[in-house]
């Protein structure tokens, strides 16, 4: 008799409990792309030394991002002002490697850490090798890449080195 009561107590325990009033349940939705909303425009500007055969590809350039292209040689130069949650997202979204994948040299710039890589990618054209320079002011990643056809590496590395070598950031004040 006393487990058949305590099994009536119990029944009626949580039978009462799913009669509580309802209450109102607020559930926070994040989308993982969603940064933060910057109130100003990045602090500097990109300078780098672009060469004369490479063209401006507007289809694919915008206030913060250019893109350089030269057709014979098949090679890209490409700067870029962006933000990323973090460096190893921007490293995902940029190469399709985790950090961990890479070899990425740490060094400062303007008192800002600076990061290098390479890496090889494939296209319908066949392999490229890509290079990469980042300089991160804490809120903006300012980029330099390139990316060329792996037969036309020899060929353009005075260019390319050129490229990285001149590679920058500039404001009003002269940095």
């Amino acid at each position: 008799m006393k487990k058949w009561y305590f099994g009536l107590v119990i029944l009626c325990m949580v039978s009462l409990w799913g009669c509580t009033p309802a209450q109102e349940v607020w559930e926070t939705v994040a989308d993982d792309e969603a940064l933060c909303a910057s109130v100003h425009t990045p602090t500097f500007d990109i300078r780098a030394s672009i060469p004369q055969e490479a063209a401006l590809v507007e289809a694919f350039s915008s206030q913060y991002t250019k893109v350089y292209a030269q057709e014979e040689s098949g090679y890209e130069l490409t700067t870029e002002i962006r933000q990323a949650r973090s460096l190893d997202a921007l490293l995902l979204e940029m190469t399709g490697f985790s950090r961990e994948n890479l070899e990425v040299i740490p060094t400062s710039e303007y008192h800002m850490p600076r990061y290098d890589l390479t890496w090889t990618s494939a296209d319908e054209d066949g392999f490229r090798t890509c290079r990469a320079a980042i300089i991160d002011d804490g809120i903006y990643y300012y980029i330099a890449t390139s990316s060329v056809p792996l037969e036309q590496v020899g060929e353009t590395r005075g260019l390319v080195s050129g490229f990285f070598d001149s590679f920058g950031l500039y404001n009003s004040e002269g940095v």
